[in-house]
């Protein structure tokens, strides 16, 4: 598989994350900055953060809602 089809299949691949009770997304302050918490499957999220409301997207759809800004990748 070359880079560019790995690039292709990973853009469409579903992420989760915990549903805030407000539109957006649950943001955790860390040492580094701010973070998202995604996972690639709904039991992964469940081990993170228990039974909770739940939410999901593509990769590629996730990417465009990142402020343009450089960031630290940790």
């Amino acid at each position: 598989m070359s880079e560019g089809e790995k690039l292709a299949a990973l853009g469409s691949a579903r992420l989760y994350f915990q549903r805030p009770d407000e539109p957006g997304f649950l943001v955790s302050e860390t040492e580094c900055g701010p973070v998202v918490p995604v996972f690639t499957s709904v039991e992964r999220l469940a081990l993170f953060a228990g039974v909770c409301s739940w939410a999901s997207t593509t990769v590629e759809d996730l990417v465009e809602l990142l402020p343009k800004t450089p960031f630290p990748l940790v």
